[in-house]
């Protein structure tokens, strides 16, 4: 009844949101044994695009490592998260160990980029829908201005960087 299942949210349809836990795990997992593999994943996702906010903070950790020209580590991201003060609530230690034992193989850390954005850009496309449906039902706006408002949300909300998924 509190729109939660299992610990997880649900919309008001009872559907989880598109997420995919064990390539967000993967990914980061990917990014602390070989933290070069950022310059090929830093364009396909961002920190928002991660289902799990701790995920997305630790991401941004290693982002803003990375361009800052450090190395990306299990040492250097419970740095930076420490510094930052969200090292404990992100799930410390265990986190990263977890995160570290996630992907198959690393070398497809863009592979599992891809699945994190999808999964956010089709969480984007949800919400638009929502916002578009309840402007539909607006009476007061014209019609054009409806489709115009309609065209213009789903097009903010998905991003230059999801085009191709469109294609």
């Amino acid at each position: 009844a509190n729109g939660r299942k299992n610990g997880r949210p649900q919309s008001k349809d009872n559907h989880t949101p598109p997420h995919d836990l064990d390539a967000e795990r993967a990914l980061l997992g990917s990014l602390l044994i070989d933290g070069r593999r950022m310059a090929a994943v830093l364009p396909v996702v961002t920190a928002y695009d991660f289902h799990r906010e701790a995920h997305g903070q630790v991401y941004r950790a290693m982002v803003t490592i990375h361009c800052g020209g450090g190395a990306i580590d299990t040492l250097t991201v419970a740095d930076r998260l420490t510094a930052e003060g969200t090292f404990a609530t992100v799930g410390g230690a265990p986190l990263l160990a977890d995160l570290l034992s996630a992907p198959p193989h690393a070398a497809n850390a863009e592979y599992y980029a891809r699945i994190v954005r999808d999964k956010a850009v089709r969480r984007r496309l949800i919400l638009a829908a929502r916002d578009v449906t309840h402007a539909a039902y607006d009476a007061e706006q014209p019609v054009a201005e409806t489709a115009k408002s309609l065209a213009a949300t789903v097009h903010a909300e998905v991003d230059a960087r999801a085009i191709p998924l469109l294609n």
